[in-house]
């Protein structure tokens, strides 16, 4: 039996419990996931995705090809995405090689040409997903309302961390809300439109440097609920790590800059915090029901 006899087996097993599916083509989570071919990397149990929540486009590196963009293109303008994670990753055959290694190695195995083709090899993965990120910010085909942001994925752990802009954001489309906010009084447009949104200043409690985040928020009062549902994935977001670690910060709310400290609640108090803002922004249940974590709710209290 060959290999593709075994995958021909494998599939018939499939197939005869195969329940049907009301899913479509249009991703219901509306994101793109670009990341490296990589065996290593279970693009679903890794994320928090299942099938049908993301389209997932796969090549040596998780680089942005011309290929790349022919695939977003058509998945936001025809399938509706409108979000774009690029992940590299730890112990990647393209890092610390070159071109011309890569051609070397392929014309003494069979002595064939590929002095055109760039593999896009790289020296530090930060540093290829900002490339990335970059090409995607200047592409005249891509939508300009697509939020993008980079990641690294550590083989070694499972773990997946953001990666910093030049400009200490997570992304440039992040940095673009940044400057939207500032700009409109704490105000966003888009789908954000009329939604309280307040941008979290923390330490990094690896770098021990200041990251802006922009978070969705529940005012009341004196004080401003977050929600750590890294929109239904498995594990906590970064910023909340780092305002557990580190709980005194700073936050902008319209046009003001407040000092707060953060506290976790739990019980009743988080109950009545989560079920108010399901029904003010339903996409929250779905981020619940997509995770099997209990969303951590951080009150942030003016000191």
């Amino acid at each position: 039996m060959t290999l593709f006899d075994e995958l021909l087996e494998a599939n018939a097993s499939y197939a005869q419990t195969f329940p049907g599916t009301e899913l479509t083509a249009m991703p219901s989570r509306h994101i793109v996931i670009l990341t490296c071919m990589d065996a290593r990397i279970d693009n679903f149990d890794a994320f928090g995705l299942a099938v049908g929540d993301a389209h997932i486009l796969r090549n040596a590196g998780g680089r942005v090809t011309d290929d790349v963009i022919r695939s977003l293109l058509l998945s936001s303008d025809v399938l509706g995405t409108r979000y774009v994670a690029i992940i590299h990753h730890t112990q990647c055959g393209l890092w610390g090689t070159t071109n011309e290694a890569i051609q070397q190695r392929v014309r003494d195995d069979r002595d064939v040409d590929a002095s055109a083709i760039d593999f896009r090899p790289f020296q530090d993965a930060d540093e290829s997903v900002r490339d990335d990120l970059a090409r995607l910010a200047a592409s005249p085909l891509l939508r300009k309302d697509i939020t993008t942001a980079g990641f690294v994925y550590d083989v070694a752990n499972g773990r997946m961390r953001p990666v910093a802009s030049a400009e200490g954001n997570v992304s440039p489309s992040i940095a673009r809300a940044i400057e939207e906010f500032r700009a409109n009084a704490g105000q966003l447009g888009g789908e954000y439109e009329d939604v309280p949104v307040l941008l979290l200043h923390a330490t990094d409690a690896d770098s021990n440097t200041e990251r802006v985040t922009p978070l969705t928020c529940q005012p009341r009062g004196d004080s401003w609920a977050v929600f750590a549902s890294k929109a239904g994935a498995s594990s906590d977001p970064y910023w909340y790590l780092n305002l557990v670690a580190k709980p005194q910060v700073t936050i902008e709310f319209g046009a003001e800059t407040i000092e707060v400290t953060a506290r976790v609640v739990e019980g009743a108090e988080r109950d009545e915090i989560w079920e108010a803002q399901k029904q003010a922004s339903p996409q929250f249940a779905r981020y619940e029901a997509s995770t099997d974590r209990v969303i951590p709710v951080v009150v942030l209290e003016r000191r």
